[in-house]
C-alpha cells in the first residue's frame, strides 16, 4: 500500500516539475523580449495601452495546474503519513 501510494505521489511530482519548468521558459522569454512589458500608444485613442503576453492564457493555465497538483500532493502526502504512523 504505501509503494502505491509513493507511485501515486511520483505522477503529480513529475506533472508539477514540468509545468514549473515551462512557465519559467515562458517569464524568461517574457524577460528577454521587453515589448511585452511595454506600453504603447494607441494611433485611434491616443492613450497608452498596456501590452499584453501572448503567454497569458497558458501561464494562468499552467499556474492553475500547478496549484491544483500542489493541493493533491498534499493529501496524498497526508494520507502517506498517516498510514505510516498506523504501521
Amino acid at each position: 500500500m504505501k509503494k502505491s501510494m509513493e507511485k501515486k505521489i511520483s505522477e503529480p511530482e513529475e506533472e508539477l516539475k514540468s509545468s514549473e519548468e515551462r512557465l519559467k521558459k515562458i517569464e524568461e522569454y517574457e524577460r528577454e523580449d521587453s515589448l511585452y512589458y511595454q506600453p504603447f500608444k494607441d494611433p485611434k485613442t491616443g492613450k497608452w495601452v498596456p501590452v499584453a503576453s501572448p503567454f497569458y492564457e497558458e501561464k494562468r493555465r499552467l499556474k492553475a495546474k500547478i496549484d491544483a497538483i500542489q493541493v493533491e500532493l498534499k493529501e496524498i502526502q497526508e494520507r502517506l503519513s498517516q498510514l505510516m504512523r498506523s504501521l
